[in-house]
């Protein structure tokens, strides 16, 4: 059983070909009128894979509506929770001049192999 389960990460490890930072939120002071000021501060760059996907959901007594919905795989073990986002750096080893932003969108999913991080797109700073 160990031998599948090594067979397995490695299969998995060779799929995560983007580079992800996990952003956690961390305060850096007061701002003028005495309320906490807060910025993004990256991790270390880790293995990742970013994809997104789009599936079609039906309504009722209505036609099928479009929905975006994306996810992110990170190496087994990788502790990440709700409050983080994710910034996508690197896809498939090529530097993005725009990285993707990503909240967490719902509870991690830690599988033997990989992690799958359900994640909606962050438009806003």
């Amino acid at each position: 059983m160990i031998g599948r389960h090594a067979a397995m990460a490695s299969r998995a490890g060779r799929l995560l070909v983007d580079t992800c930072e996990i952003l956690s939120l961390v305060t850096t002071g007061t701002d003028a009128g005495g309320y906490p000021t807060t910025t993004w501060q990256a991790g270390d760059p880790i293995a990742c894979r970013y994809v997104a996907q789009r599936s079609a959901e039906r309504q009722p007594f209505t036609t099928q509506v479009a929905t975006g919905q994306a996810a992110v795989y990170l190496p087994a073990g990788t502790a990440i929770a709700e409050q983080q986002r994710i910034r996508v750096t690197h896809r498939d080893g090529q530097e993005m001049s725009n990285p993707i932003q990503l909240a967490v969108d719902g509870l991690p999913d830690a599988l033997p192999v990989y992690v799958d991080v359900p994640v909606r797109l962050v438009t806003e700073e």
